[in-house]
């Protein structure tokens, strides 16, 4: 049996403010907020004891605590431009053991493999641990996420300085492996679709998930990351929807 941390939390990045596309996180995706669909998945995932919405004190992300007070989701508004700091404070308040991080444009996130992912964390001792596309991983970009220990979001809060550092979160303890302990986590050959994107970041990122959800959608069930992969791939012209977008970092 996997000896559990003190509590295990899962971080949701989320805020209004977006280059590409705004508002993103609240809007409509078969009839509820973006935001919804993340936090049903996040839900599911037995290995957490709890999770916070993590948003900033900016009025412009005076919406999202609204729907997090309408819908009694625990938040916490922190810093707009230092994220690490954002997280750091929001695992604090929840008293986190380990840190489950998820952004909240990535609402096919593969909440099963995040469970796998957490239960691997915790029983190898790691400090960082990730199932991340660009960082390697063959899972669709926007499937993975990360999971951290306190002790090396700490770490990473006290000593990573640079501006890359405060606004990514991970990039510190990505780039001193000889001082984490980190893990990789890779999919099984049903999820792993490396070239595909189920990110939302644009118009036609939007386009694409409607489309897989007015397809799978069936409340109160959420789709796997599985179903949607099948669905892509027995309809590949689907996959042209937002092919040409060019992936940020983050």
């Amino acid at each position: 049996m996997v000896k559990r941390s003190k509590n295990v939390v899962a971080i949701i990045q989320a805020r209004m403010r977006s280059t590409r596309l705004p508002g993103k996180v609240l809007l409509d995706l078969a009839g509820k907020p973006v935001i919804f669909h993340i936090i049903e998945r996040v839900k599911r995932i037995p290995a957490l004891d709890a999770f916070v919405i993590a948003t900033t004190g900016s009025k412009s992300d005076d919406p999202i605590v609204d729907y997090c007070l309408s819908e009694k989701w625990e938040f916490f508004r922190g810093d707009e431009a230092d994220v690490l700091d954002r997280h750091y404070r929001a695992a604090q308040k929840t008293g986190a053991g380990d840190i489950l991080r998820v952004t909240a444009d990535c609402p096919l996130f593969c909440h099963l493999e995040a469970n796998k992912m957490i239960e691997l964390h915790i029983a190898r001792d790691a400090d960082y641990t990730n199932n991340i596309n660009v960082l390697g991983v063959p899972i669709p970009i926007g499937g993975g996420c990360e999971v951290f220990k306190f002790s090396a979001l700490e770490k990473s809060w006290k000593e990573g300085h640079a501006p890359h550092h405060r606004e990514h979160v991970d990039e510190y303890a990505i780039e001193h492996p000889d001082i984490f302990k980190t893990e990789k986590v890779l999919p099984p050959p049903e999820i792993a679709r490396k070239d595909f994107r189920l990110t939302l970041d644009t118009q036609q990122d939007l386009s694409l998930f409607r489309e897989i959800f007015a397809r799978l959608y069936r409340p109160p069930d959420v789709i796997t990351l599985a179903q949607a992969i099948s669905l892509l791939d027995d309809n590949p012209a689907l996959l042209e929807i937002n092919r040409h977008i060019i992936q940020k970092r983050y």
